[in-house]
């Protein structure tokens, strides 16, 4: 890394493992099951639950989630589908106008709390209720508002502001809190408590779930009980594609993981190192693959439109680790040398995203590899908040502003 170039989020280094995560304290939580022996499965558990309460915004357990892990013992890579589709009432009639961006009418099946489980029963060493710990203690004694949690809480007032809860939980007196004000959620300290104690189970098929569908229905939501009950996380196998000599894996549809394996592909053609790092014209030829690809990108639930025929004639079959790929879905496309740009100073533009991502390794030869994932935010588009906070208690721990924790 030259002296010139600076990373936005600095590079992580551990011996033993690491988590990197939007929040220090769901980072934290992640590192603390890693040092009460769990895996990578076990702390990235803890950390998804954990940004459930310290990120309402992004994640949560009415969001949904991809969660993708690579078993360094087999050399086996699987993904554990935790999105919901689309509750049973919602017909084409009653959505004729379009799918809301907010309020009820916009809230599908959550999937979220079905994909960890499933992917913790399978790989998990720690036993489920550990993991919950540290997301309790936030949930019930309340976490320090971020600069950024009291500028989007600001900025997004008139959606909380269509549920008095929201107005209540994440607003003081009615406006965005100072930042430093602790933000108490005992309700969801309470609803994370029988999750830990009842499995998440009951928050599909029993008490839980009956009570979540009564308030679903007394707000106006579709998502009834018969459609939590019917909903199960699903193991898949990653896609794959190989670029320059790496292979690169992605959930399968009906993520759009997809989008960047093309992308990948498209810029396969192109001499990227010849034109320069962050030169105008490696911006632009990644921006176009990004044009190029993006449109693919609309897909319907996977139980109810079959996607894979898409890219049929692009698999090559005998994948490494046996991941059906779609290695030359990009072929096709080859942006001509005329669409680069005439100017000679590079491009910069602010970027959001829809998602959170957070990696979770550990450092052993027989525990898991990386694990990361999207999940759904509850209200807005954004990406991850820097914060400068320490971990006290914890020696041996690098804690940064990214949010990123080793040991």
């Amino acid at each position: 890394m030259t002296a010139e170039l600076r990373c936005y989020r600095p590079l992580i280094i551990g011996r033993r493992g690491a988590v990197a995560a939007n929040h220090p304290l769901a980072a934290q939580a992640g590192l603390m099951a890693l040092r009460a022996g769990g895996n990578a499965i076990d702390a990235a558990v803890a950390t998804a639950v954990t940004l459930a309460v310290v990120e309402p915004m992004m994640s949560g357990l009415g969001g949904d989630g991809f969660y993708q892990v690579f078993e360094q013992a087999s050399g086996r890579a699987a993904v554990f589908n935790g999105s919901g589709p689309a509750p049973s009432a919602a017909t084409q009639e009653r959505y004729a106008r379009g799918i809301p961006r907010v309020g009820p009418l916009s809230i599908s099946v959550p999937g979220m709390l079905a994909g960890i489980a499933a992917m913790h029963q399978r790989f998990g060493r720690l036993p489920w209720h550990d993991l919950f710990t540290e997301a309790i203690t936030f949930a019930r004694d309340g976490f320090a508002a971020t600069p950024h949690y009291c500028h989007l809480t600001g900025e997004y007032r008139a959606t909380l502001d269509l549920d008095r809860r929201g107005t209540a939980t994440f607003l003081v007196d009615g406006d965005a809190p100072p930042v430093g004000a602790p933000i108490m959620q005992p309700d969801l300290a309470r609803t994370l408590e029988e999750i830990a104690s009842e499995g998440a189970e009951t928050f599909y098929r029993g008490p839980l779930a009956r009570r979540l569908a009564d308030g679903l229905a007394a707000a106006g939501a579709l998502v009834s009980a018969a459609d939590l009950a019917e909903f199960a996380a699903e193991t898949q196998q990653p896609i794959a594609v190989d670029y320059r000599g790496f292979t690169v894996l992605e959930a399968p549809p009906n993520s759009t993981g997809f989008v960047l394996l093309e992308e990948l592909k498209i810029l396969e053609h192109f001499d990227l190192a010849a034109m320069g790092l962050l030169s105008t014209d490696t911006i632009h030829v990644m921006v176009e693959a990004k044009k190029l690809a993006l449109p693919t990108a609309s897909a319907g639930q996977p139980t109810h439109v079959p996607l894979r025929h898409r890219w049929r004639n692009c698999c090559r079959p005998n994948t490494p680790r046996g991941s059906p790929p779609i290695s030359t879905c990009g072929a096709r496309y080859r942006p001509k040398r005329w669409l680069l740009p005439t100017v000679t100073r590079p491009i910069s533009a602010p970027l959001t995203a829809r998602a959170t991502r957070f990696p979770v390794s550990r450092a052993s030869t027989a525990g898991m590899g990386p694990v990361s994932w999207p999940a759904t935010p509850a209200y807005c588009s954004t990406t991850a908040w820097p914060i400068g906070t320490s971990i006290p208690g914890i020696p041996t721990v690098f804690s940064r502003g990214d949010g990123c924790v080793t040991l």
